[in-house]
């Protein structure tokens, strides 16, 4: 019995003195620090693309709105054109107008009118 004894102690002394084996732990702990940092590097690589797109989505709109500030210029320029010719154009027309009425009254004073739009004899 005192040989059971013995060994038994033995094999709690020799457990006693083996560290605990927590390898598995460490190897968990590995592959989780390992998945964080692929996350943390894809979240990186995705803001990354992101700003990239959205620095292209900018530069296009600033494209577009200086396009349209041309267009808008383009569009002024003609309407102040046409205006000009429009304005012209009935300055043209009340000159002939007054000449016709002009004209024409000096052409009844010829001929002769009374007030309700007669010839006289």
């Amino acid at each position: 019995m005192r040989e059971i004894e013995e060994a038994l102690l033995i094999l709690r002394e020799r457990k006693r003195r083996e560290a605990p084996n927590f390898d598995f732990l460490q190897k968990v702990d590995d592959e989780k620090a390992q998945s964080i940092s692929l996350n943390i590097i894809s979240r990186k690589f995705i803001s990354f693309f992101f700003c990239l797109d959205v620095n292209r989505r900018v530069l296009e709109l600033e494209s577009q709105l200086a396009e349209t500030a041309n267009e808008l210029e383009k569009t002024r320029n003609l309407l102040f054109m046409q205006y000009k010719i429009n304005r012209d154009y009935k300055l043209e027309v009340r000159q002939r107008i007054s000449f016709e009425i002009s004209h024409s009254s000096i052409h009844l004073g010829r001929f002769g009118s009374t007030k309700n739009g007669r010839k006289s004899c």
